[in-house]
């Protein structure tokens, strides 16, 4: 959970030139130096406590005067506390508490944060929970220890924090949470004020501690030379620029992409992890278990994940060996994810509890595909996959750079590894107050950013593309186009140094061999197409005319019907075979074979048609005649991208050989095969 602070109002005035952020820390810092001071020969201090009580080395005090007119005092909590901060929702309905200096019984000072909600529902648990973080509330006191809270909220001068429930940036404001660090732009620190009051942020996870994987190790000058100057290869400079464009996903409210790299051992697809995450935090490499590593693996349950997520919205995250995750939909898992939200549960009293929430890019790796995984899963693939993970087939050349011999290669990788788990986090932080100092308002810095995005993103098109595009294609091309964006805003604030080439080299790289990768992918769909055109050429009689459909007895897929074609939807189920009948329907309607009643743009796939001699509409599957007159092109259409290389080379995708520029090569370099007459499909 994140939080935003206003200081105390008396230190307001004083230190007015000071940034928020210093104002806030000094004044807990003097009531830790107020609890540390507390000893047995110390007297009893009211400083920071509501009127009637009192705080001394034996703990908090309930002052009250008796029959006689006596002050007495009732012991409350055996350690001293002290309220120091009062906390709500930005709406300001729900999440009301407090924050709480203890001292504990060896002599630490901790910070305690008390949700009222859960205080009042279950009072018992609420002292053993408090028991057990340092605050021991007496027995018979626990209604005492709740007014001494009730009466500190009331004090004027208590520091006023608004929570929020994920890192990132903060739309209020021109701030970035970064990990449990704050980070503000030049018009925050040069005295920015909200409603008239300087304000402080501070980080509450949700889920109980701040990641120890996001942190610092080292300065940014080491991680420019020790680890970014290493990083020649288009895939190792791509991973980098993911990991600053992670940070504009909620920035420009772009959707939560996977980009898988997958390939066999030897690949570097682990160096591509490690230098992903020593961006943000520890790169180290996770099988080493030396430092917590920011890679993460797949092998844990969903809601594993979603916690996971939430915990690095805004920075990043990533998943190694997404080929041992065991879990019953794969699929709804991926779409689970890149919702961005998790699943809506109940509270005990039957009310919602609030959704976790994260934004954020995800790297993974794999020896497999994601769409063979979901093969061996026994599920189908939806199209909708495509786009969301983008799968990026890796081979050990490259890894590769001009001029460079396989040992110097190899020698290279080993020095990159052990440099991520020694130089890190630097990197993220310099290039967020980079985006923070860019622009005066959190509007402006979007609108900005968002008119960069959209520029590369058209360029992209043009250059990959040609002829009619789909969404999966438009949808990954914009993430590319995120990642290129931040790489040459990197480049910008001397976060990165290297030219801007090489980034749109990497990145034009990369596109390249995603959309090969999806050529393949939706390849089955064109054979699903063509082996449908071929039945219904080889066996007509299946295919009878709608006027003698009355008096037809035998077994039948569908009518001719005009200048249609009415399958029976069963029937073109059972002869897309291993295909989802729906993925070829839609494929059919996107090359305008497909009849429906709303045209091309009309969802529904069936179409209800009455037949001659009929008293009612059927639902058929109606496609065009003109689907047997050709057949099938490719479903994905792309040509090289203007790059200054004419030779392909496995280093360099872009600039040719992987990709037939007639489009009858996959990119394994062997002929796409479209079937126009199987003798093996027949009726059975």
């Amino acid at each position: 959970m994140t939080a935003l602070k206003s200081p105390m109002k008396k230190v307001k005035s004083a230190v007015s030139a000071a940034s928020s952020q210093d104002i806030y820390l000094n004044f807990k810092q003097q009531i830790k130096l107020l609890l540390t001071n507390l000893r047995p020969s110390s007297n009893p201090t009211c400083q920071y406590l509501p009127a009637d009580f009192e705080n001394d080395y034996k703990g908090l005090w309930s002052l009250y005067v008796d029959n006689n007119g006596e002050l007495k005092r009732s012991r409350v909590t055996s350690t001293p506390c002290v309220v120091y901060a009062l906390t709500r929702s930005v709406c300001g309905k729900k999440m009301w508490g407090v924050k709480c200096l203890v001292k504990t019984p060896d002599n630490s000072i901790v910070t305690i944060e008390i949700d009222f909600e859960r205080a009042r529902e279950d009072l018992r648990r609420f002292v053993a929970l408090m028991s057990s973080r340092g605050c021991f509330i007496l027995p018979k006191k626990e209604d005492s220890f709740i007014r001494f809270l009730l009466m500190a909220m009331e004090q004027p001068d208590i520091e006023r924090i608004t929570c929020i429930t994920s890192t990132g940036f903060v739309p209020e404001r021109l701030g970035f949470l970064y990990g449990s660090t704050p980070l503000y732009g030049k018009s925050e620190n040069n005295g920015s004020c909200v409603n008239n009051t300087l304000e402080a942020i501070e980080y509450q996870c949700p889920l109980g501690e701040a990641p120890r994987e996001i942190h610092q190790r080292g300065s940014l000058d080491d991680w420019q030379q020790n680890v970014a100057k290493l990083a020649l290869a288009w895939p190792q400079l791509f991973a980098i620029c993911s990991a600053f464009g992670s940070s504009l996903v909620q920035l420009l409210g772009e959707e939560i992409g996977t980009l898988h790299f997958w390939g066999l051992s030897g690949g570097g697809k682990t160096i591509l992890l490690q230098l992903f995450s020593s961006v943000h935090g520890c790169g180290s490499d996770p099988n080493n278990g030396a430092n917590p590593s920011l890679i993460k693996k797949w092998n844990t349950t969903g809601n594993a994940i979603e916690a996971m997520l939430t915990s690095f919205s805004g920075l990043g995250v990533a998943l190694d060996e997404m080929g041992q995750i065991e879990v019953r939909h794969m699929t709804k898992l991926m779409y689970d994810i890149a919702s961005g939200h998790s699943k809506t549960r109940m509270k005990r009293d039957q009310t919602l509890r609030e959704q976790l929430t994260w934004s954020l890019l995800i790297l993974s790796s794999a020896e497999i595909s994601i769409s063979q995984k979901i093969k061996a899963n026994r599920e189908e693939e939806p199209m909708g996959i495509s786009h969301r993970i983008q799968q990026i087939e890796l081979f050990s050349e490259d890894s590769i750079v001009d001029n460079e011999l396989l040992i110097e290669t190899i020698k290279r990788a080993d020095t990159l590894k052990k440099h991520c788990a020694e130089h890190y986090g630097s990197a993220g932080q310099h290039f967020i107050q980079g985006l923070l100092d860019s622009c005066d308002s959190y509007d402006g810095l979007k609108a900005d950013i968002l008119q960069r995005v959209n520029g590369i993103h058209q360029n992209l098109i043009t250059t990959l593309l040609e002829g009619d595009t789909n969404s999966a294609q438009r949808r990954g091309l914009r993430r590319m186009a995120m990642v290129h964006c931040a790489g040459e805003l990197a480049c910008e604030f001397g976060t990165l140094l290297c030219d801007k080439a090489d980034i749109e080299q990497a990145i034009l790289s990369t596109a390249q061999r995603w959309l090969d990768g999806l050529e393949n992918a939706v390849d089955d769909v064109s054979r699903a197409i063509n082996k449908l055109r071929a039945f219904v050429r080889s066996n007509p009689q299946l295919f009878p005319n709608s006027i003698n459909a009355s008096q037809l007895r035998q077994r039948i897929c569908g009518y001719q019907h005009s200048d249609k074609l009415l399958f029976i939807p069963e029937e073109f189920e059972r002869l897309c075979g291993h295909v989802s009948y729906k993925h070829v329907a839609r494929e059919l309607r996107n090359r305008g074979l497909l009849h429906t009643h709303g045209g091309k743009d009309d969802p529904r796939l069936k179409t209800r048609v009455k037949l001659p001699n009929s008293n009612q509409k059927l639902s058929f599957i109606v496609v065009k005649d003109l689907f047997l007159e050709s057949d099938s092109e490719p479903v994905i259409q792309s040509r090289e991208a203007n790059v200054e290389s004419s030779s392909y080379n496995a280093k360099n995708p872009v600039s040719g050989g992987s990709k037939s520029q007639s489009g009858v090569v996959n990119s394994a370099g062997r002929p796409k095969v479209f079937v126009k007459d199987d003798p093996d499909l027949a009726i059975p």
